[in-house]
């Protein structure tokens, strides 16, 4: 058997005319890349010959790219207390219509109030730094968290984070009920964690790295009570109690 099948002599420009060809195959791979946020074209001009079928001037083709910008793309958030205030400062890589960040505070980690806002930069692939002050904090734990809001009304929420004026601060975890995440706070450095069910099973074990505050994802727990063994880097332990739901 004799096989008739011819390949087509396929050649890339970059000009309609003259120059020559920079590539020779099927397919084009330029290895181009672009940046977040950028959108164009590019235009090509290709001819091919295949025994008596062939072009005679190159045919453009041309290939339109958007690399379009990810929502707000945080990269780090710190709470600092700085003489009795709080400072909150934060950054981001990247942001898509973003409106504004709304600050807010509690006294349990649980019910928050607003304590003011900051404006975002809509929409930026340019680096962006933050800060907002709290000049009341209260005394004892204060927890903060952002409220990231688009310009369409939707909005994520920051982690959690604390800052303690005038008292120890007090082992404790939240939410309870918790369904994703449980957040553990200490008032000295972390050693491990343990989450220990109703029979005495260790189900998860977290080892920290000199932190006092941990979240642990317990999503893939069952519904029902727990508790919490938080080793503290001197030897000092502390047990809680939590609902998973």
């Amino acid at each position: 058997a004799v096989d008739f099948t011819f390949r087509p002599k396929v050649e890339w420009y970059e000009m309609p005319t003259g120059g020559s060809p920079i590539a020779t195959t099927d397919t084009l791979n330029d290895g181009m890349s672009f940046a977040e946020g950028e959108t164009g074209s590019i235009t090509y001009y290709v001819s091919y010959q295949c025994g008596a079928c062939a072009s005679e001037e190159r045919v453009p083709v041309t290939y339109n790219y958007n690399c379009p910008v990810v929502p707000v793309e945080m990269t780090s958030f710190t709470a600092t207390a700085v003489a009795n205030t709080s400072v909150l400062d934060w950054t981001t890589a990247s942001e898509l219509d973003n409106s504004h960040f709304e600050i807010e505070r509690s006294l349990d980690g649980e019910k928050f109030i607003t304590l003011g806002k900051v404006a975002g930069a809509g929409t930026t692939i340019v680096p962006q730094a933050y800060q907002f002050v709290d000049v009341t904090p209260e005394s004892g734990i204060n927890y903060y968290r952002l409220k990231q809001v688009d310009l369409d009304g939707t909005f994520e929420y920051s982690d959690i984070l604390s800052v303690a004026f005038g008292t120890k601060v007090p082992t404790a975890v939240f939410p309870s009920p918790a369904s994703d995440f449980l957040t553990v706070q200490a008032g000295s450095e972390i050693r491990e964690i343990q989450v220990i069910d109703v029979t005495g099973k260790v189900v998860l074990v977290n080892n920290t790295t000199a932190t006092q505050l941990t979240q642990l994802n317990v999503s893939n727990l069952l519904a029902g009570t727990y508790f919490v063994s938080v080793e503290m880097q001197d030897g000092s332990k502390d047990i809680l109690r939590f609902v998973k739901n």
